[in-house]
Protein backbone atom coordinates (compact mmCIF):
# COMPACT_ATOMS: atom_id res chain seq x y z
CA UNK A 1 0.00 0.00 0.00
CA UNK A 2 1.33 3.41 -1.03
CA UNK A 3 0.73 6.42 1.21
CA UNK A 4 0.68 9.90 -0.30
CA UNK A 5 0.70 12.82 2.13
CA UNK A 6 -1.25 15.94 1.19
CA UNK A 7 -1.64 18.83 3.61
CA UNK A 8 -1.10 16.51 6.56
CA UNK A 9 -3.48 13.83 5.28
CA UNK A 10 -2.32 10.30 4.49
CA UNK A 11 -4.07 9.06 1.35
CA UNK A 12 -3.71 5.32 0.78
CA UNK A 13 -3.31 3.79 -2.67
CA UNK A 14 -3.67 0.04 -3.08
CA UNK A 15 -1.11 -1.26 -5.57
CA UNK A 16 -1.84 -4.23 -7.83
CA UNK A 17 0.77 -5.58 -10.24
CA UNK A 18 4.55 -5.40 -10.33
CA UNK A 19 5.39 -4.05 -13.80
CA UNK A 20 3.88 -2.43 -16.84
CA UNK A 21 2.10 0.81 -17.62
CA UNK A 22 0.99 2.70 -14.49
CA UNK A 23 -2.79 2.94 -14.27
CA UNK A 24 -4.96 4.91 -11.85
CA UNK A 25 -8.41 3.59 -10.93
CA UNK A 26 -10.54 6.25 -9.23
CA UNK A 27 -13.64 5.26 -7.27
CA UNK A 28 -17.06 6.86 -7.07
CA UNK A 29 -18.66 8.65 -4.14
CA UNK A 30 -19.51 6.41 -1.21
CA UNK A 31 -17.57 3.32 -2.33
CA UNK A 32 -13.77 3.31 -1.84
CA UNK A 33 -11.00 1.30 -3.47
CA UNK A 34 -12.96 -1.94 -3.11
CA UNK A 35 -14.83 -0.89 -6.25
CA UNK A 36 -11.83 -1.69 -8.46
CA UNK A 37 -9.79 -4.34 -6.61
CA UNK A 38 -10.91 -7.44 -8.52
CA UNK A 39 -10.97 -5.54 -11.80
CA UNK A 40 -7.37 -4.39 -11.29
CA UNK A 41 -6.21 -7.99 -10.95
CA UNK A 42 -7.50 -8.61 -14.46
CA UNK A 43 -5.55 -5.73 -16.02
CA UNK A 44 -2.48 -7.65 -17.09
CA UNK A 45 0.91 -6.03 -17.73
CA UNK A 46 -0.03 -2.98 -15.64
CA UNK A 47 0.76 -1.52 -12.28
CA UNK A 48 -2.56 -0.30 -10.88
CA UNK A 49 -2.86 2.33 -8.14
CA UNK A 50 -6.29 2.55 -6.49
CA UNK A 51 -6.84 5.30 -3.93
CA UNK A 52 -9.16 5.43 -1.00
CA UNK A 53 -10.05 9.09 -1.12
CA UNK A 54 -9.98 11.21 2.03
CA UNK A 55 -12.48 10.01 4.70
CA UNK A 56 -12.60 6.56 3.09
CA UNK A 57 -10.67 4.24 5.45
CA UNK A 58 -7.82 3.53 5.71
CA UNK A 59 -7.09 7.03 4.36
CA UNK A 60 -7.19 9.85 6.89
CA UNK A 61 -10.30 11.87 7.59
CA UNK A 62 -10.38 15.62 7.02
CA UNK A 63 -8.23 17.45 9.56
CA UNK A 64 -8.41 21.04 8.36
CA UNK A 65 -10.52 24.06 9.20
CA UNK A 66 -14.06 24.16 7.88
CA UNK A 67 -15.66 21.53 5.62
CA UNK A 68 -13.63 18.81 3.84
CA UNK A 69 -11.71 20.03 0.81
CA UNK A 70 -12.06 17.73 -2.22
CA UNK A 71 -8.77 19.07 -3.57
CA UNK A 72 -6.87 16.84 -1.12
CA UNK A 73 -8.04 13.92 -3.29
CA UNK A 74 -7.03 15.70 -6.47
CA UNK A 75 -3.60 16.66 -5.19
CA UNK A 76 -2.87 13.15 -3.89
CA UNK A 77 -3.67 11.72 -7.33
CA UNK A 78 -1.60 14.45 -8.96
CA UNK A 79 1.38 13.63 -6.75
CA UNK A 80 1.21 9.97 -7.69
CA UNK A 81 0.69 10.81 -11.37
CA UNK A 82 3.77 13.02 -11.50
CA UNK A 83 5.87 10.46 -9.65
CA UNK A 84 5.58 7.95 -12.49
CA UNK A 85 8.32 7.65 -15.09
CA UNK A 86 5.90 7.34 -18.02
CA UNK A 87 2.42 8.61 -18.94
CA UNK A 88 -0.42 7.09 -16.92
CA UNK A 89 -3.78 5.64 -18.00
CA UNK A 90 -6.85 6.41 -15.87
CA UNK A 91 -10.14 4.63 -15.30
CA UNK A 92 -12.70 6.48 -13.20
CA UNK A 93 -16.34 6.54 -12.20
CA UNK A 94 -18.54 9.47 -11.17
CA UNK A 95 -16.58 11.62 -8.65
CA UNK A 96 -13.47 9.65 -9.63
CA UNK A 97 -14.15 10.63 -13.23
CA UNK A 98 -14.29 14.27 -12.17
CA UNK A 99 -10.85 13.95 -10.59
CA UNK A 100 -9.62 12.26 -13.78
CA UNK A 101 -10.83 15.14 -15.96
CA UNK A 102 -8.80 17.57 -13.87
CA UNK A 103 -5.66 15.46 -14.22
CA UNK A 104 -6.06 15.23 -18.00
CA UNK A 105 -6.72 18.96 -18.26
CA UNK A 106 -3.77 19.97 -16.10
CA UNK A 107 -1.23 17.40 -17.31
CA UNK A 108 -1.85 16.48 -20.96
CA UNK A 109 1.69 15.13 -21.29
CA UNK A 110 1.30 12.85 -18.26
CA UNK A 111 -2.07 11.22 -18.99
CA UNK A 112 -2.07 8.87 -22.00
CA UNK A 113 -5.68 7.59 -22.18
CA UNK A 114 -8.77 7.59 -19.99
CA UNK A 115 -11.95 5.52 -19.75
CA UNK A 116 -14.66 6.96 -17.51
CA UNK A 117 -18.15 5.85 -16.59
CA UNK A 118 -20.42 8.87 -16.25
CA UNK A 119 -17.88 11.38 -14.92
CA UNK A 120 -19.52 14.29 -13.11
CA UNK A 121 -18.91 17.62 -14.84
CA UNK A 122 -22.05 19.54 -13.97
CA UNK A 123 -20.33 22.89 -14.24
CA UNK A 124 -20.90 22.58 -18.00
CA UNK A 125 -24.47 23.77 -17.46
CA UNK A 126 -23.14 27.25 -16.71
CA UNK A 127 -22.30 27.89 -20.37
CA UNK A 128 -23.76 25.00 -22.39
CA UNK A 129 -26.85 22.90 -22.87
CA UNK A 130 -30.50 23.77 -23.52
CA UNK A 131 -32.15 26.20 -21.13
CA UNK A 132 -34.60 23.50 -20.02
CA UNK A 133 -31.74 21.28 -18.90
CA UNK A 134 -29.95 24.13 -17.17
CA UNK A 135 -33.13 24.76 -15.18
CA UNK A 136 -33.44 21.05 -14.40
CA UNK A 137 -29.95 21.09 -13.00
CA UNK A 138 -30.70 24.10 -10.81
CA UNK A 139 -33.70 22.17 -9.47
CA UNK A 140 -31.46 19.19 -8.79
CA UNK A 141 -29.05 21.40 -6.86
CA UNK A 142 -31.97 22.67 -4.79
CA UNK A 143 -33.00 19.05 -4.12
CA UNK A 144 -29.67 18.33 -2.46
CA UNK A 145 -28.94 21.71 -0.86
CA UNK A 146 -32.14 23.45 0.24
CA UNK A 147 -32.44 25.89 3.10
CA UNK A 148 -32.71 24.86 5.84
CA UNK A 149 -30.38 21.87 5.26
CA UNK A 150 -31.75 18.33 5.25
CA UNK A 151 -31.10 15.81 8.00
CA UNK A 152 -28.46 13.16 7.31
CA UNK A 153 -30.91 10.34 6.55
CA UNK A 154 -33.21 12.48 4.41
CA UNK A 155 -30.25 13.76 2.41
CA UNK A 156 -28.88 10.27 1.86
CA UNK A 157 -32.31 9.02 0.78
CA UNK A 158 -32.63 11.80 -1.78
CA UNK A 159 -29.09 11.26 -3.05
CA UNK A 160 -29.13 7.47 -3.33
CA UNK A 161 -32.64 7.40 -4.82
CA UNK A 162 -31.68 10.05 -7.39
CA UNK A 163 -28.99 7.80 -8.84
CA UNK A 164 -30.64 4.42 -8.33
CA UNK A 165 -34.39 4.95 -8.38
CA UNK A 166 -37.07 5.40 -5.74
CA UNK A 167 -36.69 3.00 -2.85
CA UNK A 168 -32.97 2.37 -3.38
CA UNK A 169 -31.95 3.83 -0.01
CA UNK A 170 -34.62 1.87 1.85
CA UNK A 171 -33.49 -1.32 0.11
CA UNK A 172 -29.94 -1.05 1.47
CA UNK A 173 -29.01 -3.16 4.45
CA UNK A 174 -28.67 -1.39 7.78
CA UNK A 175 -24.91 -2.08 7.67
CA UNK A 176 -24.60 -0.42 4.26
CA UNK A 177 -26.74 2.54 5.33
CA UNK A 178 -24.51 3.00 8.37
CA UNK A 179 -21.41 3.04 6.16
CA UNK A 180 -22.96 5.92 4.21
CA UNK A 181 -23.81 7.72 7.46
CA UNK A 182 -20.25 7.27 8.70
CA UNK A 183 -18.91 8.86 5.49
CA UNK A 184 -21.62 11.49 5.26
CA UNK A 185 -19.43 14.53 5.96
CA UNK A 186 -17.15 13.80 3.01
CA UNK A 187 -19.90 12.49 0.70
CA UNK A 188 -21.97 15.62 1.33
CA UNK A 189 -19.09 17.94 0.47
CA UNK A 190 -18.07 15.92 -2.60
CA UNK A 191 -21.60 16.41 -3.90
CA UNK A 192 -21.64 20.08 -2.90
CA UNK A 193 -18.50 20.66 -4.96
CA UNK A 194 -19.99 18.82 -7.94
CA UNK A 195 -23.28 20.72 -7.70
CA UNK A 196 -21.54 24.12 -7.46
CA UNK A 197 -18.72 23.12 -9.81
CA UNK A 198 -17.10 26.26 -11.32
CA UNK A 199 -15.53 24.39 -14.28
CA UNK A 200 -17.42 25.20 -17.48
CA UNK A 201 -17.45 23.42 -20.82
CA UNK A 202 -14.98 26.03 -22.02
CA UNK A 203 -12.57 24.86 -19.34
CA UNK A 204 -12.72 21.21 -20.42
CA UNK A 205 -12.63 21.95 -24.16
CA UNK A 206 -8.82 22.16 -24.16
CA UNK A 207 -8.37 18.52 -23.07
CA UNK A 208 -6.41 16.52 -25.66
CA UNK A 209 -6.17 13.15 -23.89
CA UNK A 210 -8.27 10.48 -25.68
CA UNK A 211 -11.25 9.75 -23.42
CA UNK A 212 -13.87 7.02 -23.72
CA UNK A 213 -16.99 7.82 -21.68
CA UNK A 214 -19.54 5.08 -21.08
CA UNK A 215 -23.08 6.37 -20.51
CA UNK A 216 -25.78 4.03 -19.23
CA UNK A 217 -29.17 3.65 -20.84
CA UNK A 218 -30.78 4.58 -17.52
CA UNK A 219 -28.52 7.58 -16.83
CA UNK A 220 -30.24 10.48 -15.10
CA UNK A 221 -31.20 13.26 -17.54
CA UNK A 222 -28.68 15.72 -16.09
CA UNK A 223 -25.81 13.25 -16.23
CA UNK A 224 -26.65 12.05 -19.75
CA UNK A 225 -26.75 15.65 -20.98
CA UNK A 226 -23.47 16.57 -19.26
CA UNK A 227 -21.70 13.62 -20.92
CA UNK A 228 -23.20 14.53 -24.29
CA UNK A 229 -21.95 18.10 -23.88
CA UNK A 230 -18.45 16.86 -23.14
CA UNK A 231 -18.55 14.71 -26.29
CA UNK A 232 -19.80 17.57 -28.46
CA UNK A 233 -17.33 20.19 -27.18
CA UNK A 234 -14.19 18.19 -26.40
CA UNK A 235 -12.81 16.62 -29.60
CA UNK A 236 -10.93 13.91 -27.71
CA UNK A 237 -14.07 12.59 -25.95
CA UNK A 238 -16.12 9.72 -27.37
CA UNK A 239 -19.28 8.43 -25.67
CA UNK A 240 -20.61 4.90 -26.00
CA UNK A 241 -23.84 3.50 -24.51
CA UNK A 242 -24.03 0.72 -21.95
CA UNK A 243 -26.86 -1.07 -20.18
CA UNK A 244 -27.68 -0.30 -16.58
CA UNK A 245 -27.55 2.93 -14.63
CA UNK A 246 -25.01 5.07 -12.84
CA UNK A 247 -23.70 2.03 -10.94
CA UNK A 248 -23.30 -0.03 -14.11
CA UNK A 249 -19.59 -0.76 -13.49
CA UNK A 250 -20.83 -2.80 -10.52
CA UNK A 251 -24.33 -3.91 -11.57
CA UNK A 252 -23.48 -4.65 -15.23
CA UNK A 253 -19.78 -5.39 -14.86
CA UNK A 254 -19.67 -8.12 -17.53
CA UNK A 255 -20.47 -5.49 -20.18
CA UNK A 256 -19.09 -2.25 -18.76
CA UNK A 257 -15.71 -3.33 -17.41
CA UNK A 258 -14.46 -4.73 -20.75
CA UNK A 259 -15.52 -1.45 -22.42
CA UNK A 260 -13.53 0.55 -19.88
CA UNK A 261 -10.52 -1.74 -20.28
CA UNK A 262 -10.69 -1.43 -24.08
CA UNK A 263 -10.74 2.33 -23.66
CA UNK A 264 -7.17 2.17 -22.38
CA UNK A 265 -6.20 -0.73 -24.67
CA UNK A 266 -6.20 -3.35 -21.90
CA UNK A 267 -8.08 -6.45 -23.11
CA UNK A 268 -9.42 -8.69 -20.35
CA UNK A 269 -9.17 -12.48 -20.17
CA UNK A 270 -12.29 -13.98 -21.73
CA UNK A 271 -12.84 -16.50 -18.95
CA UNK A 272 -13.20 -13.72 -16.33
CA UNK A 273 -15.59 -11.33 -18.07
CA UNK A 274 -18.49 -12.13 -15.73
CA UNK A 275 -16.44 -11.31 -12.65
CA UNK A 276 -17.69 -8.31 -10.65
CA UNK A 277 -15.24 -5.55 -9.62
Amino acid sequence: MTIVHERGHGIHFVRKGDSGRPTLLLHSTGVGSIQWLRFARRLKDRVCFIPDFMNYPPSDSWQGEGPPDWRVDLEACRTLLLSQSEPVDIIGHSYGGHIALHLAHDHPDRVRKMALHEPIAWGVFQDAGPAKMQQAFRSLRERFFPEPPLSVDVWLLKFVDYWNGDGAWAALSEKRQQTWRDRFQKIHHEVRHLCFDPYTIGHWASITTPIRITVSEDATPEEAEACALLASHVPSVHCIPTPGGHLAPMTHSAVVLPLLAEGIDAPLPQRSQSTAP
